[in-house]
């Protein structure tokens, strides 16, 4: 936007780290603050998913509501929940979420 970088969308084909066979998986996904809301993670998504033959998934924290209420509206849903122990100094909730191409 106005020739700065606002948004960045790192993802992997089926073949690496997804969860879920078949799906491309959203390694990092951020926006920053001033451009949320103005369709740019939309956008982000949207080129990816149009890549990814069965899938998407990816992970958030549990507690960003943001995040999540983000992703659902783009049509993810949870499928799974992990828990790590000691992630920079404590524990966190990690919800794993997938939106699946209908075939």
């Amino acid at each position: 936007m106005d020739g700065e970088t606002v948004g960045f969308c790192d993802f992997e084909p089926a073949v690496w780290r997804s969860p879920v066979a078949g799906d491309w998986y959203v390694k990092n996904f951020f926006v920053r603050p001033e451009a949320q809301g103005s369709g740019v993670g939309r956008t982000l998504l949207d080129a990816v998913w149009q890549e990814a033959p069965e899938g998407l998934t990816l992970s958030a924290h549990a507690v960003n509501d943001t995040a999540l209420i983000f992703y659902f509206k783009q049509g993810f849903e949870i499928f799974a929940g992990t828990l790590e122990d000691d992630w920079h100094g404590g524990p966190v909730v990690w919800l794993h979420l997938r939106k699946k191409r209908d075939i």
